[in-house]
């Protein structure tokens, strides 16, 4: 494997513990995260979804737009956990999906395009913060995703439980 392929898993699983750390702290349990490319991704996390069960073509409650924020947070804390690990290695089209992803939700939270626009401003300086607050579990999750390329949702929660990833025990069903 030459440098830039592991510097680019390493980056990779920055950007994926940025997701699954901030959806744990926001009680979204992570099912699974892998830094082994695909299609078109360099990695992946699965986790349950603030917006599970909503109709957001109908549902317009308050717990619908808090679930949207969530959901949006989620979204950019990759990008943000990527780009505080790597300034310089930072590109526009990194984290694509993910922003597509944030305009989406964020049109249909607020509606009109200038709302939007200040509605994400706004998560973006949040997720940042919680990136920073939240950045030693962050480092932890992605050693060990960078260790290990794929890491179970009770790899992921054990991370966050212990201070010493040497203390992460792999199970059969962690396989």
């Amino acid at each position: 494997m030459s440098h830039q392929d592991d510097f680019q898993r390493e980056v990779t699983a920055y950007h994926e513990a940025g997701h699954a750390v901030i959806a744990y702290m926001l009680r979204y349990k992570p099912i699974s995260a892998t830094i082994v490319p695909a299609h078109d991704a360099n990695g992946a996390v699965k986790y349950q979804s603030p917006l599970r069960g909503l109709r957001l073509d109908v549902d317009v409650t308050d717990r619908t737009r808090w679930k949207l924020e969530h959901a949006i947070i989620i979204s950019f804390a990759g990008p943000l956990a990527q780009r505080k690990f790597k300034e310089h290695a930072w590109r526009d089209y990194h984290g694509t999906f993910d922003f597509q992803e944030i305009e989406r939700l964020s049109l249909r939270a607020v509606g009109s395009s200038a709302q939007a626009t200040a509605f994400t401003h706004w998560l973006e300086i949040t997720t940042l913060e919680m990136v920073d607050n939240h950045w030693t579990k962050i480092e932890r999750v992605a050693k060990l995703l960078h260790q290990r390329e794929r890491l179970s949702g009770a790899e992921i929660a054990s991370a966050l439980r212990v201070n010493d990833p040497a203390q992460i025990k792999v199970t059969d069903d962690d396989q």
